[in-house]
């Protein structure tokens, strides 16, 4: 049969070449943007205006052609031949491995997928864009729900069954378990093959391969093990048995996280289970947006296993039973199966995994969700908006299946728009209509029985618009890591105590080691353990006390009018640096190998240098240049005469001297340390407050810069210059009229006082290396620093109310027919989506780092398409502090089109936007809204990820460290997209290093718990003593913490991994309005000590204060 003509046009397909094999797929998301123009997005509509690919029990994230199929592809194509197998692919999507498949001759392919849309339009679409139509002819498409779908599969005996089923990412959540080995267990073959490519572990939510196994051996239907890893997205190592029950285990290398790695699993095998070597298995995984250690499995069917493996679990006889090849015994006892297989799942994992409810209320939990991340893009995100239980509901129906044939017969091809605008596409073919017409024409079966009922669906309350997420939340960014140098960026869950669980009822714990099958329990609703109280020692307490009854709630009190700071302002003054000591006369410097004598000020600013002297810096050119510049203009005529090269001095004896000093101050006596630490408070409690309108304020800081060498940010031209001694006469004092002026030094005065209280410093200076000045500020949690963080966040709030009018209106802006409108236009496009800095212009003096309007021509690529995307721009160049600013984004056509335009003519090094600068787009960000500039986008966009993120990845049944996970993932994917990152720390191999033997030995403890609680429980049975029985439930409960323990050091492992390179505490300090965590906090019940160390809940007090659990940003 002449095979049908598709048009093929570069707006929606992407071609795929792989293993050999030559395709062409459509764009998942154009598809989407096509079918919301034409009101035919249904679902997937809410999806695509939120910016996510996924919105759990809505739409499962169909659309993407996740590259998990692609390394399944690749597998499948190393394999044994497909010619004339059956495949079932569960949570198909574009149906990459299926279209493999039926081109590698397989007999038939049975494709599912949760959403009618992504069927419709984009997985058949495929199919008939790969394969001939002689080879649709016995294929089908089904959606909805795996409960119905293992109904309808087992209400089809006449049907062959799959040798092989295909799905990935699918185990992300302990609650859609039951169910997928449900729909697997009634389409597999006897001997047949299930292929399952997942992660080791998806924090946040509690899935992962690891588990997973244990559910399967649990199970007792299916056998597994994990034979393979890779490195580097490459194959390094293999052992892939020929036998029903292989498997493989990827993890991902990402050239910007390093290695990464590989965890095998091995599963029991059946004795007596016979290879098949026409059976193999496969998984494969990748997570380039938070890379995880990624292995995947499968299980094979078994219905002939032995004896010893029948009795593995309590639930394998009844199990058994009820996956009978007898249908009439099956149709009869449907409901009572599936109630069984629930309360046996809840019974195996209640202690495991805390999904209780979610293995039990399918009302509340529907089994079909594609592992998602929505807007970072990583695939593994739960329901934001899972409504608490209030009072009983009847459970709802099965979901009905949408079920029709590929018809290659019809006469309506299926085509794709060449552009946007033009008219929509005839879809006769693929809409839900003329899919129920060919369904009735071929006659296929209805899984509605006739009733077009849509799905039943859980009512959830509507998430605010996402309509605001940055489009960089899309990109594949560096992993990112903890900052284990700073303490607000010390991972949170390495500093949880752990939490007491709560007591259980005997039952419940006897049966993860009870062999004997359990009853049916009533269900209990999950309770929220509230938040431990620290109980504090008297002397602790009473000085909590004291700290509380000082506290300052300036926010409660009337604001004070607009331009006036303060009323009374009283402080000492500022703390200069001590004169300098010279070295002692054994402390020599040498000059072309002959000691030299240096003046006293020359001496000085030598030994600034020989302090770095192992330090990165003096290997720098830029660096010993600009220092030897400076040193020579202190010295004499005579020194400068002699020193004409710095690589003829050494400064090796001065260095050693400064060493031998830092290690006799680390070997201080007790006495010594306590002297030093008190002579130090005085000194702050002298000058480290003031007095502010009456009430005392911290300052942040008093003492004045010392002399020193330049250092600046990132790789500054000034760097290694000298910075000269700050003297009095340098300084400006700003002062109550009534307070008393501090006294300068003797022989010194004050370069001016000043009683200005429209500003909020208390003194300030300029320095010599930038010409910039330097202030004597408040503390950060004093009510000045408050007063304008509360206001930088209320704008940031006003703006989320603005926001849609402001976007309408630079889109309209891109058509402009002033070029500078179009560049401030697509330049507000960039700091909205991409959270980008404004960007200020630089002098040669100054670091080469850009933001927005500073962008140069060869900062930029642009890409028409690019790893499946279209209309792509890649960033690449040296942001603030230095950091490299790499990403490769998708950005709307006109944004592309007009980026062309604005790069014509110019050399790689002319500006982007020659004609805008950051004041230029600030004067029209307030002309749109009072006070918005662009770092009030950066504010607004990041407050509004974090958000959004805590929404999505917070469930009620986490335990706290699993909760603090959540927390910081989500401060995680802020931190990426306001490019906060850092280098690796030093200490970061043998912290981690230590970490991991501390969960060997604990896994070690474990194993012990758990023989010694089964051996204290076989002797408490039968009649035994109180004694016994007493001894059972002390090992019970040894074995409960010991996994807990357990599972908060695998969970910080994963902490620390994933945060090594990016920096938390900025944006935690600095972007992120802070009643969205202290709601968190409060809504959840965690403590706010696990999300703020001290320092942050004082400058976050007012916040702390003022929200509460119901505040949204």
């Amino acid at each position: 049969m002449k095979r049908k003509e598709t048009c093929q046009v570069k707006s929606e397909l992407v071609p795929l070449s792989l293993c050999g094999q030559k395709m062409l797929f459509l764009n998942g998301d154009l598809v989407m943007l096509r079918l919301q123009r034409q009101g035919m997005a249904g679902d997937l509509g809410r999806a695509s205006e939120a910016h996510t690919d996924l919105i759990p029990d809505v739409y499962e994230g169909g659309m993407k052609l996740w590259e998990c199929s692609r390394d399944l592809v690749t597998f499948l194509s190393a394999g044994e031949p497909l010619e004339g197998r059956h495949v079932l692919e569960l949570g198909c999507g574009a149906a990459l491995p299926a279209v493999f498949c039926l081109l590698r001759g397989a007999a038939s392919v049975t494709v599912q997928d949760y959403n009618r849309e992504v069927i419709d339009h984009l997985t058949v679409p495929n199919l008939r864009l790969n394969v001939p139509e002689s080879r649709l002819a016995g294929c089908r498409a089904l959606s909805g729900d795996w409960a119905a779908l293992a109904d309808r599969l087992r209400a089809e005996p006449g049907r062959p069954r799959a040798h092989l089923v295909l799905t990935s990412e699918t185990i992300y959540r302990r609650a859609s378990w039951p169910r997928l080995l449900d729909a697997v267990d009634a389409g597999l073959a006897d001997g047949g093959t299930a292929l399952v490519a997942a992660k080791t572990f998806y924090f946040g939510v509690g899935g992962g391969t690891r588990a997973f196994e244990q559910a399967v051996l649990e199970d007792g239907r299916f056998s597994s093990e994990v034979v393979f890893s890779t490195k580097q997205g490459l194959v390094s190592s293999a052992r892939v048995d020929r036998c029903p029950f292989t498997a493989l285990a990827v993890d991902e290398f990402d050239d910007r996280s390093g290695y990464r790695r590989t965890i095998g699993l091995r599963g029991n095998r059946p004795r007596d289970y016979p290879c098949n070597k026409n059976n193999r298995g496969v998984g494969v995984a990748h997570d380039r947006r938070y890379p995880t250690h990624e292995e995947s499995m499968f299980w094979s069917k078994d219905k002939h296993r032995s004896k010893d493996h029948k009795s593995h679990k309590s639930s394998s006889k009844d199990k058994d039973r009820h996956s009978s090849s007898s249908k009439s015994d099956r149709d009869k006892d449907k409901d009572r199966h599936r109630d069984k297989d629930r309360d046996k799942d809840r019974h195996r994992d209640k202690d495991r995994d805390k999904d209780k409810d979610k293995h039990r209320d399918k009302d509340k939990h529907r089994d079909k969700d594609k592992h998602g991340d929505g807007k970072h893009r990583d695939k593994h995100r739960e329901d934001k908006d899972k409504p608490r239980p209030v009072e009983p509901k009847e459970e709802p129906k099965e979901e009905p299946m949408d079920d029709f044939k590929i018809n290659t017969d019809s006469a309506d091809d299926f085509k794709i728009k060449s552009e946007l605008d033009e008219e929509p596409m005839d879809t006769a073919e693929s809409s839900p209509a003329a899919s129920a017409d060919q369904s009735a024409a071929d006659d296929s079966q209805d899984f509605t029985d006739g009733d077009d009922e849509p799905r039943p669906l859980v009512i959830k309350e509507d998430p605010e618009s996402e309509d605001d997420a940055p489009l960089s939340a899309r990109v594949k960014p560096k992993p990112s890591k903890a900052d284990y140098e700073s303490e607000e960026d010390v991972p949170l869950s390495a500093r949880i105590k752990p939490k007491p669980k709560a007591k259980r009822k005997a039952a419940d714990t006897d049966d993860e080691y009870d062999a004997k099958p359990t009853k049916k329990v009533k269900k209990e609703s999950v309770k929220r353990t509230p938040a431990k109280t620290e109980t504090l020692s008297p002397t602790k307490k009473k000085k909590k006390e004291e700290e509380e009854r000082e506290v300052w709630k300036w926010w409660e009190e009337e604001k004070v009018n607009d331009g006036v700071k303060w009323r009374t302002l009283e402080h000492k003054g500022v703390l200069l640096a001590p004169p300098y000591e010279p070295l002692p006369g054994h402390v020599k410097f040498y000059y072309d190998g002959k000691e030299m004598r240096l003046s006293e000020e020359a001496e000085e600013i030598a030994t600034f240098y020989a302090k770095m002297l192992d330090h990165d810096y003096t290997t720098k050119e830029v660096f010993n240049k600009n220092f030897f510049h400076d040193w020579r203009k202190a010295m004499t005529e005579k020194e400068r005469e002699k020193i004409t090269h710095l690589k003829k001095c050494d400064f090796t004896k001065m260095a050693a001297w400064f060493k031998e000093k830092t290690e006799e101050r680390k070997n201080m006596s007790k006495e010594e340390k306590k002297a030093l630490k008190e002579k130090n408070e005085e000194i702050t409690k002298e000058y480290g407050f003031c007095m502010l309108d009456g009430h005392k304020e911290k300052i942040g800081n008093f003492r004045a810069e010392p002399p020193g060498l330049f250092r600046g940010r990132g790789e500054h031209p000034k760097q290694g210059k000298v910075k000269r001694r700050i003297q009095p006469e340098d300084i400006i004092i700003n002062i109550g009229k009534e307070a008393k002026v501090p006294e300068p030094p003797a022989g010194h005065k004050w370069k001016e006082v000043r009683h200005d209280n429209s500003v909020t410093w208390l003194a300030s200076w300029t320095e010599n290396i930038q010409g910039q000045i330097k202030y004597v500020m408040l503390n950060a949690a004093s009510r000045l620093k408050g007063e304008k963080d509360w206001q930088k966040y209320e704008t940031a709030r006003r703006l989320n109310k603005s926001v849609d009018k402001i976007r309408e209106s630079y889109r309209d802006d891109f058509k402009s027919k002033e070029m500078r409108i179009r560049q401030r236009a697509v330049a507000m496009y960039f700091i909205d989506k991409l959270a980008l800095r404004a960007g200020n212009e630089k002098d040669e003096d100054q670091a080469d780092t850009v933001g927005c309007c500073s962008l140069r021509v060869e900062h930029i690529t642009l890409q028409e398409e690019l790893n499946g995307k279209q209309y792509v721009v890649v960033f690449d160049f040296l942001g603030k502090d230095s950091i490299r600013y790499y990403n490769e984004v998708a950005v709307e056509k006109r944004v592309f089109k007009n980026l062309q335009l604005f790069m014509e003519n110019k050399s790689p090094g002319d500006d982007l936007f020659d004609r805008l600068n950051t004041g230029i787009l600030n004067k029209h960000l307030n002309e749109q809204m009072e006070g918005l500039t662009a770092k009030v986008f950066r504010t607004f966009n990041a407050s509004r990820t974090l958000q959004e993120q805590l929404d999505l990845l917070t469930e009620e049944d986490m335990t706290v460290n699993e909760k603090i996970l959540a927390y910081n993932r989500a401060n995680r994917a802020v931190a990426i997209l306001c490019n906060h990152q850092r280098a690796v720390p030093k200490t970061f191999d043998k912290s981690m290093e230590n970490l991991m033997k501390k969960i060997a030995d604990k896994k070690e403890a474990l194993e012990e718990a758990e023989k010694a609680y089964k051996a204290a429980k076989r002797a408490s049975k039968n009649g035994g003593s109180v004694k016994e029985r007493t001894v059972a439930e002390q090992k019970r409960k040894a074995v409960e913490r010991t996994r807990d323990q357990l599972n908060k050091l695998e969970l910080s492992a994963t902490d620390k991994e994933e945060n090594k390179e990016i920096a938390l505490g900025t944006s935690k300090l600095n972007y992120l309005d802070p009643r969205i965590s202290v709601a968190w906090c409060k809504k959840w019940d965690v403590p706010i000590e696990k999300v703020y160390n001290k320092t942050q809940r004082d400058k976050f007090r007012w916040a702390i204060d003022m929200a509460g659990p119901d505040f949204v940003f």
